[in-house]
This record gives structure tokens, C-alpha cells and sequence, in this order.
């Protein structure tokens, strides 16, 4: 059997989906990966272990229309990976479909194969995500949440039959010496600006589904010995939370 890791976002995005990449691969299953990118140093780390992967060339131009066009492409893209897929291989194929982005994109054509799905977010307020997620959801060998909140209410919510697993986000690996040493290089000036400061970190995706206006605000209050520091993908909210204190920063 081999298994498609398959994620419409640039991988480097969602390291969840990066951790199970590599434990499949260690598990000693033959892994493919296609994605909307990857850094050049996870590239490194896939060819590394072995990994075959398709990057997929996401639009780098913005505005709605841009943004529904990539929803179909991706599909596209997808549909003839998993086409040359069946025709080189004998092995029986099972998708491994993270996010709901990703079960929007590909549509019904998740359900012509074995499938689970890694779902992150609860796309509480998103009528189109969830909709996106009910149609495969129930025909999945598996759903995998990264916390048990989120697992109750899934099951509520799709009346599933039992709860999603849940598969929580914690690093697969720790980086080398190497890679800290490119980190620290990476952000040398950040941390000449941080040192000394007390840092309050928030990880995660930076989006308007979770406010942390009051979080930056609580900060500020502390004075100016304390600083946020935000760590994650920016979908858009960044610059109203720098807009309440201007010492906020983003890695």
C-alpha cells in the first residue's frame, strides 16, 4: 500500500502534516507527498528519506477570483499525479487528505479511493469549509483532530459513529545544530531587538477566526518589559494586531 499525503497549502505551513509525512515514512511506508510547496530545506529532508513529492506551482496572485481558480487547478494538478500514480505502481493507493481546504479542492474525487482525513481547524464560522468536510467525512477510514474539544464536536456536529482520533501537534524530530544554527542566522536582528525582553508567545495560524486582540492588549499593559511574539502562518490579521501594539512581531 502506498500512501498520498496530500495538502493544497505549502507543507512548511502545516507542521503537523509534515510530522506524519516523516513517521509514515520511518513506519516503513512507501510515501508520496503532493503539495502547493515546499521550502528548499524540506525538499532537502525529503529527498533525504526517500520521499517522492509533487509541488504544485500555487498562483502567487491574489483577489477571489485568483483564489477560486486555484481550488479547481490543484484539483487538476492532483487528479493526473494520482492517474500516473495507478499506472506505475501496483500498489493500492490511500490518500491521506489534510485539511478541509484540501477536501474542498479535490471534491468527489477523494471518494474514488481509500481515504483518511487529518482535519485542524473547526471551520466554526466557514458554512462552505464544513460543507467541504461533511461530504467525505463519512465515508473515511479514519478522521484525525489535534485535540479532543474539536473531536466532541465533530462528532456532534456530522453525527459520526464514534470520535475522530486525536493526533496531537507535537514535533516529529528536533532540529540539528545545523539547522539552529541557520535559524539563529535567519533571525539574528529579531532577536537583537528581543533580547532582554520577556517574550509572550503565541503558536499557531494567525487569522481573524482567532482573535488575539485582547491578548495583544493585555501584553501591552505589562509595559514595555514584555513584547508578543507570534509564531505561524499570516492569513491576513497581522497587521491589525500591530496596530494595537507595534512592538508585535511575526516568525
Amino acid at each position: 500500500m502506498r500512501i498520498i499525503v496530500i495538502d493544497k497549502a505549502e507543507i512548511q505551513k502545516f507542521p503537523p502534516v509534515l510530522s506524519v509525512l516523516y513517521l509514515l515514512s520511518d513506519l516503513g511506508y512507501p510515501v508520496t507527498l503532493i503539495s502547493g510547496g515546499a521550502t528548499p530545506e524540506i525538499q532537502k529532508q525529503l529527498r533525504l528519506r526517500k520521499i517522492d513529492f509533487h509541488l504544485w506551482p500555487s498562483p502567487k496572485r491574489t483577489g477571489d477570483v485568483n483564489k477560486v481558480l486555484s481550488y479547481f487547478r490543484f484539483h487538476s494538478y492532483t487528479c493526473n499525479i494520482l492517474s500516473e500514480l495507478k499506472e506505475q505502481t501496483n500498489d493500492e493507493l490511500l490518500l491521506w487528505v489534510a485539511g478541509a481546504h484540501t477536501c474542498l479542492s479535490l471534491g468527489s474525487l477523494i471518494r474514488r479511493f481509500r481515504y483518511v482525513l487529518q482535519i485542524h481547524e473547526l471551520h466554526e464560522t466557514s458554512m462552505v469549509m464544513r460543507k467541504a468536510v461533511r461530504r467525505v467525512i463519512h465515508g473515511s477510514e479514519a478522521v484525525f483532530m489535534p485535540e479532543y474539544n474539536r473531536t466532541v464536536l465533530y462528532r456532534i456536529w456530522f453525527r459520526l459513529s464514534k470520535l475522530p482520533v486525536v493526533l496531537v501537534n507535537k514535533p516529529y524530530f528536533l532540529p540539528g545544530q545545523e539547522e539552529l544554527f541557520s535559524l539563529r542566522e535567519k533571525y539574528r536582528e529579531e532577536l537583537v531587538r528581543l533580547r532582554g525582553r520577556k517574550i509572550v508567545i503565541y503558536q499557531g495560524y494567525i487569522h481573524k477566526e482567532r482573535d488575539l486582540s485582547n491578548f495583544i492588549r493585555a501584553v501591552k499593559r505589562l509595559g514595555s518589559e514584555y513584547c508578543t511574539l507570534l509564531v505561524g502562518g499570516d492569513a491576513g490579521a497581522l497587521k491589525s494586531y500591530q496596530a494595537i501594539a507595534n512592538d508585535v512581531s511575526r516568525d
